[in-house]
């Protein structure tokens, strides 16, 4: 539609109908000249990634090899978004581009995705992914209630509650022992119940 706000809309509505149908519709929006489309396409990407992370991961790597540096950083900030930990390994041999801005753009997605942060060394960050594939990503959120920089411990304590419905008393400003007890009550939560509530299998209810 030519106007935006119809388009806003719409792609708002892909958040909801989550079927097969609807990825390259809603990735095709992630490149919408307006800002507020673009946020609602990233919304329906994160819902979409939850059912079908494979082909949405895979479609928008396809856009991070596009013509324009524009595109490409939306695609990245797209891949972020969608907070689906595969697209870890679409994003790591961007931080060899020779372009600036592709490559921060790039260190931004993956701190989003691992609130982590190896800067702009390719090496580091492939050894963490290598090291933390395998593990869910709720896990590598834990992992951070710890993390040296403040802003990184809240981003993930805040993921952590919207994602988990917990908190076990959790404050990123709290003294590193304190902290360290509630990442200890979040683990124990996670090899408890968090592993089977939250494994794909169980939300696909096989």
């Amino acid at each position: 539609a030519p106007d935006a706000d119809s388009r806003f809309w719409a792609t708002y509505l892909l958040t909801e109908l989550v079927y097969p149908d609807a990825i390259d519709a809603a990735v095709s929006r992630a490149f919408d000249d307006d800002a507020k489309v673009r946020r609602a396409a990233r919304a329906a990407v994160h819902a979409l990634a939850e059912a079908h992370p494979t082909p949405v991961v895979e479609r928008l790597g396809e856009f991070t090899l596009a013509q324009t540096v524009e595109l490409r950083v939306r695609a990245i900030e797209a891949l972020a978004d969608s907070r689906e930990p595969t697209a870890v390994q679409v994003l790591l041999p961007l931080l060899e581009e020779n372009d600036a801005e592709i490559a921060v753009a790039t260190q931004k997605a993956l701190i989003a995705l691992t609130r982590q942060d190896h800067g702009l060394e390719g090496d580091k960050w492939t050894q963490w992914w290598d090291q933390n594939k395998g593990r869910h990503r709720i896990e590598w959120l834990i992992d951070s209630l710890n993390h040296e920089t403040r802003k990184f411990r809240g981003q993930a304590a805040e993921e952590l509650k919207q994602i988990t419905k917990e908190a076990f008393g959790y404050y990123d400003d709290l003294p590193r022992k304190d902290r360290e007890r509630a990442q200890k009550k979040f683990r124990e939560w996670w090899e408890s119940i968090g592993r089977v509530r939250f494994s794909r299998a169980a939300t696909r209810g096989a």
